[in-house]
């Protein structure tokens, strides 16, 4: 099954939206009111307990996979089975069906808003609910569907195959990775794709692929060639992809597949809440030294890989590198710290750890390597140089690095007290220091 959340405030586009179907049903609901202008009132009038609250909507469509056929019945079990683990139990919810795409879905629509005036935490929830999925899958012996995440290619679209355009995304799909693998970087490989009539443009949306051989008529009458963007096709024909996973990486290329899970992880992890993730972090890391050997701790009591990079989010040197550093880079040193300490592998992650070194010790933060288990020691594999587009993006993220002491490998940095995160009260390890905010 896959899922996609959207928040918001508009209940009533919302439920015109999936109410106005011709093939739509109403599976099961726990709203007053049987007319669109009924049931708006009521999400309202809960709303009106959180006023405050800006996105008091929780939007979801769950998709089955197309050779799935599930009746009325099972579609309820598993709507409140989803709902009741992602916290929505005590909210107003309706959920409608509809039967107009290839594949059988549904679209919940639940207040965020309890009816006792509580409010459902939505943090990583779009992960959260790729979690609760798998349960359900392995529960209801559904086919297993990927989510983007868990894919290194896409799938072709709805209207690709029902123009039968398919073939060509997986044509572009595949040429681009054989000639991936067999380049060495960056450049190399647009020269390569240069001679099969791929053109390789680098936009502020990133990658872009264009066949010069097959072209379309836009809306002025001028021939535009076939395109793809570098994330319409996959994660690893982004910039970012490419080198993680494909130049020069011709071992990793069976494990890129839409059908494989990323890591091999067939683990079922029961989802966390914040607060249990909090706990299970503080009592894994009172018995270790950094965070690759409080994954380790937590992997031997069987949770997976994103359930151990919950638990790690939950440390304070995660809040700071977050704020320092961004919070894609903090995650993806998360990603290094759960490889080193666990059995749990991922193609590409020789490069991911080179790529969290350098720009660790490019913003002068080299000795926080140390608390996921990484050595402070400039990193040996060379990472390719950067392109244009990188360039121009150092230029913008260029800032004064105020409060920030030179120091040397041995002395870790201490960050500014009037910046760091406020601990929490729950009682923490002595050996915090380790972590870097001792």
């Amino acid at each position: 099954m896959l899922s996609n959340i959207v928040k918001g405030s508009h209940f009533l586009e919302a439920l015109q939206y999936t109410k106005g179907k011709k093939q739509s049903q109403v599976l099961v609901k726990k709203v007053d009111g049987r007319t669109v202008k009924q049931q708006v009132n009521s999400f309202e009038q809960v709303w009106d307990l959180r006023r405050r609250v800006q996105r008091p909507m929780f939007h979801v469509s769950l998709s089955l996979h197309h050779d799935d056929v599930v009746d009325a019945v099972t579609w309820r079990k598993i709507i409140r089975r989803y709902l009741r683990e992602m916290g929505y139990k005590n909210c107003p919810y309706i959920a409608i069906r509809h039967s107009d795409r290839l594949h059988d879905h549904v679209h919940i629509i639940a207040s965020r808003i309890t009816h006792a005036g509580e409010l459902v935490r939505d943090s990583w929830d779009f992960l959260k609910s790729q979690n609760v999925l798998r349960r359900i899958e392995a529960d209801f012996e559904l086919t297993p569907c990927p989510s983007s995440s868990e894919c290194y290619e896409r799938p072709p679209k709805i209207w690709e195959i029902q123009k039968n355009q398919q073939e060509l995304r997986r044509w572009m799909q595949n040429t681009v990775r054989e000639t991936a693998i067999q380049s060495a970087n960056l450049p190399e490989l647009v020269a390569n794709l240069a001679q099969k009539q791929i053109n390789v443009r680098f936009t502020p949306q990133g990658l872009r692929y264009e066949w010069r051989i097959d072209t379309y008529w836009d809306e002025n009458g001028n021939a535009q060639p076939t395109s793809y963007t570098g994330s319409t096709l996959g994660k690893v024909f982004t910039e970012y992809g490419l080198k993680r996973y494909l130049l020069s990486h011709p071992s990793d290329s069976e494990l890129l597949s839409a059908t494989l899970f990323r890591a091999e992880d067939t683990v079922l992890s029961p989802w966390l809440t914040p607060d249990k993730a909090k706990r299970l972090y503080y009592q894994y890391s009172a018995q270790a030294d950094n965070l690759s050997q409080t994954a380790q701790i937590a992997a031997q009591d069987g949770w997976n890989w994103d359930a151990i990079r919950f638990m790690l989010s939950q440390s304070q040197w995660f809040a700071y590198i977050k704020k320092k550093l961004g919070r894609d880079l903090a995650l993806k040193a998360l990603n290094v710290a759960i490889s080193l300490g666990t059995d749990y592998t991922d193609p590409g992650m020789d490069y991911e750890k080179n790529y969290v070194q350098k720009a660790f010790a490019n913003h002068g933060y080299r000795s926080y390597l140390r608390s996921i288990g990484l050595s402070i020691t400039t990193a040996t594999t060379v990472i390719e140089t950067p392109t244009i587009t990188e360039l121009l993006l150092q230029q913008k993220t260029n800032y004064k690095e105020e409060n920030i002491i030179p120091q040397s490998d041995e002395q870790p940095i201490i960050p500014n007290p009037q910046h760091q995160p406020q601990r929490s009260t729950i009682s923490q390890p002595d050996n915090d220091y380790y972590f870097g905010l001792g």
